[in-house]
């Protein structure tokens, strides 16, 4: 009994020692991370490459993350894509989100866009809902398009706001697209402030059968 004890004992001092060196590398890894970034705003993309390509390769999905944005920012695309995909697979959102994004506005792939937005979305993601929002609203797919940015909208995402406004607005739905452009326009998006301004005086010219169904 007592030696079954000692080797838990012994087990649980080589786990705690592992544990140690792990959060001991995380956090070297980390340092070199701030390092190449001092390197990146200073536009000493070499040296910044230099630091963070090794940790990428090693599977650091922070410093996967940031090859991305330096080989992009450098216009090597592919490489770019390479690295935030591996970066997105290992769950870093803004991985995700640039994915999606890259995939719905530079490579018209609405297929792996959605794919990467409903990674984000899944995280709870404002972007990747509004991703989502974007992308079916292209696909006119309506009632997919109303799901997600409602859900954005519904937390304080005020780009999904304006966006579903004017899907309301669209449809006839005039009280709940003047509900979202005045909780849009609450949090100082211009966009939404106009929007509201040119729907003020919509509402004006409305039948009396429309008002009925805004005031209902």
């Amino acid at each position: 009994m007592r030696g079954k004890k000692f080797l838990m004992l012994v087990i649980g001092i080589i786990f705690f020692n592992i544990s140690l060196i792990v959060l001991g590398n995380e956090e070297e890894e980390t340092q070199e991370i701030k390092k190449g970034i001092e390197y990146y705003e200073m536009k000493n993309y070499d040296s910044a490459e230099k630091i963070w390509k090794p940790l990428a390769d090693k599977g650091n999905k922070v410093a996967q993350y940031n090859m991305g944005l330096l080989y992009k920012v450098q216009e090597k695309y592919d490489l770019s894509e390479k690295y935030y995909k591996l970066s997105a697979n290992q769950g870093y959102l803004a991985s995700q989100e640039r994915l999606g994004y890259y995939y719905y506005k530079q490579k018209k792939e609405y297929k792996e866009s959605e794919k990467y937005y409903k990674m984000a979305a899944d995280q709870r993601s404002n972007y990747g809902y509004c991703g989502l929002g974007y992308l079916y609203n292209t696909l006119d797919q309506q009632d997919l398009a109303e799901k997600y940015y409602l859900i954005a909208a519904d937390r304080g995402d005020h780009l999904a706001q304006n966006n579903l406004a004017i899907i309301y607005e669209e449809q006839g739905r005039y009280r709940l697209a003047y509900k979202y452009y005045k909780m849009s326009e609450k949090q100082g998006y211009t966009f939404a402030k106009d929007n509201l301004k040119v729907f003020k005086k919509k509402l004006l010219n409305l039948s009396w059968k429309e008002r009925i169904l805004f005031y209902k």
